[in-house]
């Protein structure tokens, strides 16, 4: 884990403002924990109002991501459970970051 990482559960949104930069928003997220084969996990990101990334995660694997920001004024990031019981359900977004 970095220092750069953000850890969320399921059920946990974060929301950030974009300024008027419009660099690409990239980064990666897996499961994180002792229970990362343990069922399935959604994320989702989402810009403004419109889902714009989503995967199911349900194994170790890590999954990169690159969003073109547009116009959108707000990024953000969501876990959301599957219905199959919460051992797992925690993700790790790695880095994070708007490229320049």
């Amino acid at each position: 884990a970095s220092a750069h990482d953000l850890g969320a559960s399921a059920g946990c949104r974060v929301e950030f403002r974009l300024s008027t930069a419009r660099e690409p928003f990239v980064g990666s997220v897996r499961r994180d924990g002792d229970a990362i084969d343990s069922g399935s996990v959604d994320v989702r990101i989402s810009l403004d109002e419109d889902v714009v990334w989503k995967q199911t995660l349900n194994g170790p694997e890590s999954k990169g991501f690159e969003i073109l920001l547009g116009d959108a004024k707000r990024v953000r990031l969501e876990v959301l459970s599957t219905g199959d019981g919460d051992v797992g359900d925690v993700i790790r977004f790695m880095k994070p970051r708007l490229l320049k």
